[in-house]
C-alpha cells in the first residue's frame, strides 16, 4: 500500500508552505471567529488571556466606528452591549478562504498567500435601509416644523433622538435574517516564520490584517 504521506505540523524545524497557509486560516479565525486552539497559540507564541482581551478590544473599536458612522448619540449601555453582541455575531459569519502559501524568493522563512474574502453586506443593507428611511423622517419633521422649526435645539434633540431609534430598529431587523455577501476579492497576505529560542514563530503583520478587514465588512 502507498504510504500516508506525513502532513508538517505547525511549529517544526522548518517552516513549509503549507505550515503557513495551516497558520493564517488559525490566525483568521482567532482574529474573527474567537478560535484559539493550542495549535495556534503554540505557533504565534501568544497567550489566550492576552489574545481574548485582543479579541473584545476589537469589538469595542468597531462600536465606536459604527457609532460615529451614522453617527450615534452616546449609546446607552445596553445598547452597546447589543453592539457588541451584533457584532460578535457578524465577525462569526465572516467568510473567507485561504489560498495556498508559496515561499518569497530571496526572504528567508516567508510566505505569501491570497485570502479570497467574501465581503459581508451587512452593514451596506443597512445603510441603503437606512437612507430611505432617514430621507422619509426628514421631511417628516420638515413639513411638522418647518425650517425655522428644524433650528429649535429641542427640535433637533427630537430628530436625532427618532435617528437613534431607526439605526437599532434596522439593525435589529438585519441581524435576525441571513447574512449576504458580495463578489469573492482576493487579498495578498504576508507570513513570517522567526525561529525564537529555537522554536518556530509564526505571524501576520496588524497591516495585513487590516487590509483584510477593509474588504470583510462593507458600508457602501
Amino acid at each position: 500500500p502507498t504510504p500516508t504521506p506525513k502532513v508538517p505540523t505547525i511549529g517544526s524545524s522548518t517552516a513549509t508552505p503549507l505550515d503557513a497557509s495551516n497558520f493564517a486560516k488559525l490566525a483568521f479565525d482567532a482574529y474573527y471567529k474567537a478560535e484559539f486552539p493550542d495549535e495556534y497559540l503554540d505557533a504565534s507564541g501568544l497567550d489566550l488571556k492576552k489574545e481574548m482581551l485582543v479579541y473584545d478590544e476589537c469589538l469595542k473599536n468597531e462600536v465606536n466606528f459604527f457609532a460615529s458612522y451614522y453617527p450615534l448619540t452616546q449609546p446607552s449601555t445596553d445598547d452597546y452591549n447589543d453592539l457588541i453582541a451584533m457584532y460578535s455575531k457578524i465577525y462569526k459569519e465572516v467568510k473567507y478562504t485561504v489560498g495556498d502559501a508559496v515561499a518569497l524568493p530571496g526572504y528567508e522563512s516567508t510566505f505569501v498567500l491570497e485570502i479570497l474574502v467574501e465581503p459581508n453586506l451587512f452593514f451596506s443593507t443597512v445603510t441603503k435601509l437606512l437612507s430611505v428611511e432617514l430621507e422619509a423622517v426628514s421631511k417628516e419633521f420638515l413639513d411638522e416644523y418647518g425650517e425655522a422649526g428644524l433650528e429649535d435645539p429641542k427640535i433637533l434633540e427630537l430628530f436625532a433622538s427618532r435617528c437613534n431609534a431607526l439605526v437599532y430598529e434596522i439593525c435589529e431587523e438585519q441581524i435576525n435574517k441571513p447574512m449576504t455577501y458580495g463578489e469573492p476579492m482576493g487579498v495578498l497576505v504576508k507570513v513570517v516564520v522567526e525561529e525564537v529560542n529555537g522554536v518556530d514563530v509564526y505571524s501576520i503583520s496588524d497591516e495585513y490584517k487590516n487590509i483584510v478587514a477593509n474588504y470583510v465588512l462593507l458600508f457602501t
